[in-house]
């Protein structure tokens, strides 16, 4: 089982532009780094949009959830959220796309391999991303 704390240093060290990656290391040994997290600050070599075009909500996690799957996300996912409820938690995938798509406002990474494989959302489904690093 891996730990929280490799799922986000995975994503700091997977994801996140060069220069940001002090910045986010001095957060998580604070208190973290959720609400901190911009969307500027994912490097875009890795962020592969989802089109939420022509989905409700409900298709829409499927759809983002078949997709995780088909890059070969686990069942569970590490939340790193401005959603004080999931953040810092391991969840199921679909609940936590369920408590995510949608809902977040600053930023949500769901790790689901720590460094490699993510969800990435901000401001509503328009702005969801796979993030994908082989």
């Amino acid at each position: 089982m891996v730990d929280g704390r490799a799922h986000a240093e995975g994503v700091i060290d997977g994801f996140l532009t060069r220069q940001k990656r002090d910045r986010y290391r001095y957060l998580l040994d604070r208190d973290g780094f959720a609400d901190g997290l911009l969307w500027s600050d994912i490097d875009e070599r890795w962020r592969i949009p989802l089109s939420f075009k022509g989905f409700k909500r409900e298709g829409f996690l499927d759809h983002a959830e078949t997709v995780l799957r088909e890059h070969g996300a686990p069942d569970e996912c590490y939340a790193i959220s401005d959603i004080g409820e999931i953040n810092g938690l391991l969840l199921p995938l679909h609940e936590a796309l369920d408590l995510t798509i949608g809902w977040t406002e600053g930023g949500t990474v769901l790790s689901c391999v720590p460094g490699k494989l993510a969800y990435f959302e901000h401001e509503g489904p328009e702005g969801a991303y796979l993030l994908v690093r082989s």
